[in-house]
Order: structure tokens, then C-alpha cells, then sequence
């Protein structure tokens, strides 16, 4: 097993709270076996009702920018960019107010360059939902729960946007 995909196991380790074992790890292939393993791993619910992590992080990260930023809706969509959107004078106050709604010391790498490691909404939803996937999920983990999180962690570790959950991992982004 490479180095990314050593790194993408640690991730799915620290964001759901389980372990992997060695020989587990080395069988997964696939985002849909990684789905498949963590799901059974945590007793997952087969059910489809359940809020998309993801898409809740996005709305966190649209209602604080909204309102640190005095932005209209529209402005804020996935793919804006976060050096576009926040001014260098309010990063530090920005990232604060993210960090003390969910409860969290610091962003990734030095505040407020923040925006430097990561430019997009959708970079910063991905870094969210993968460091602090609790905040997004109540209660029972469900499958789709657990498929979005995956992903994430795949676009946050391997840095890659579009992808198929039958995809090899080790092929296609070693």
C-alpha cells in the first residue's frame, strides 16, 4: 500500500473514530468499498432520510460568510473563492467566527492565511466535513451520511474534484 493511500486510510480513521486494520485497508480498492467497510464498521443505516453532511457544512460556511461579510446569496457558491470573497483585514475575523461555531481552536495551517492552503468554498466544506464530520451528522450515521464523507476525504487528501465510487484509488491517483 502507497504513502496517499496510507494517508487517505489515517483520514477515514480520524473522521469517522474507528480503526482499519492493515489487511482491511488493503483490500479497499474503491470509494464504494470504503463506503461498504465504514458503513458496516459503524452499523450504518440503510436508510436514505438523513441530512447530506456536505451540503449542511456548505450552508454553515454560506451563513457565516454571509454574515461576517454582509454578502448576498448569491455570491457564495462552491466554487467561489475565498481570497475573493474575504478581505485580508477580516480572514483573522472570518476564520474565528467559523472556528467558534463549531467550537474549534484554529483553520487549517497559520491564521488568517488560511486562505492560502485552501481557495475555494468547496475546499474550505471538504476541510470542515473531513476534520469535523460530527458537527454534520446527528445521531445514527446513515449510508449516504457516510458516502459524503468518504468523498470528501478522497477530494481533501488526494486532491481531486470529479470521480466515480468504482474508481481504483491506487491506480488512478498514485
Amino acid at each position: 500500500m502507497g504513502l496517499d493511500a496510507v494517508e487517505l486510510v489515517l483520514a477515514w480513521e480520524e473522521a469517522f473514530d474507528i480503526t482499519i486494520g492493515e489487511e482491511d485497508a488493503e483490500e479497499i480498492q474503491t470509494p464504494a468499498m470504503a463506503i461498504a467497510y465504514i458503513a458496516k464498521k459503524l452499523n450504518a443505516s440503510s436508510s436514505v432520510i438523513g441530512v447530506c453532511p456536505t451540503l449542511r457544512a456548505f450552508h454553515f460556511v454560506c451563513q457565516v460568510l454571509r454574515s461576517q461579510l454582509n454578502l448576498f446569496r448569491h455570491q457564495v457558491c462552491l466554487d467561489s473563492r475565498l481570497n475573493q470573497l474575504i478581505p485580508r483585514d477580516q480572514r483573522r475575523e472570518v476564520s474565528q467566527a467559523i472556528g467558534a461555531e463549531l467550537k474549534i481552536s484554529r483553520l487549517p495551517n497559520s491564521i488568517p492565511n488560511w486562505t492560502m492552503c485552501i481557495s475555494t468554498v468547496q475546499e474550505l466544506v471538504d476541510w470542515l466535513v473531513t476534520n469535523y464530520p460530527q458537527e454534520f451528522v446527528d445521531g445514527q450515521w446513515t449510508h449516504n451520511q457516510i458516502r459524503s464523507i468518504v468523498r470528501a476525504v478522497i477530494r481533501n487528501q488526494m486532491e481531486v474534484r470529479y470521480f466515480s465510487d468504482d474508481v481504483d484509488l491506487q491506480r488512478e491517483f498514485a
